[in-house]
């Protein structure tokens, strides 16, 4: 299979290379020029919006840094925390909203915010995400894992733009207790 990984992280390159998929990585915007010779196109940390067009012409999936449907968009990982919500990680189709996608895989993982600062969570779910996707991979694929949708229900969930975090005076290093008090 043809993937296009649009992501900054390199780390999922030897996944594809395990099932002999070949792989083109970029951070670029793209159309439908662009998409139009892949068979699946995963995002990970991309920053652009898939248009209409590109999810139509080929299926996409993202791995989201946030127990869905809480904290989509920007900063994941410091809204869980702040705004009390679930921890973790989801595996979802791409659509036309922002991280609205069916569901295929949710983990929530149990994070104490003593024992945590923003990169000491991020890496936790970062490294259980990876491992996730590295295992379900040649599932994924062959589409074998049924998307679920998102039932809000009277759970609405979250969603919050990059403008709306403070700046951190310190930054990663800033223990996740000094953020909830």
């Amino acid at each position: 299979m043809e993937i296009l990984l649009l992501s900054p992280h390199p780390s999922l390159i030897e996944t594809f290379k395990m099932t002999d998929d070949r792989v083109v990585q970029t951070t670029a915007k793209v159309d439908t020029n662009f998409v139009k010779n892949f068979d699946w196109i995963v995002c990970y940390g991309y920053r652009h919006i898939l248009t209409r067009d590109v999810i139509d012409l080929v299926p996409a999936m993202n791995l989201h840094m946030s127990y869905l449907p809480w904290n989509r968009g920007a900063d994941p990982n410091y809204w869980s925390w702040v705004d009390g919500t679930k921890k973790g990680y989801t595996i979802h189709l791409v659509d036309e909203g922002l991280d609205t996608g069916d569901i295929l895989i949710r983990t929530e993982i149990p994070l104490e915010a003593k024992n945590e600062t923003l990169a000491t969570s991020y890496n936790t779910i970062t490294k259980h995400m990876e491992d996730m996707f590295r295992r379900m991979w040649p599932a994924l694929r062959m589409n074998r894992i049924q998307g679920l949708p998102q039932s809000y229900g009277n759970e609405k969930g979250s969603y919050h733009r990059s403008s709306e975090k403070p700046i951190l005076l310190k930054g990663w290093d800033t223990p996740v207790k000094e953020l909830i008090e």
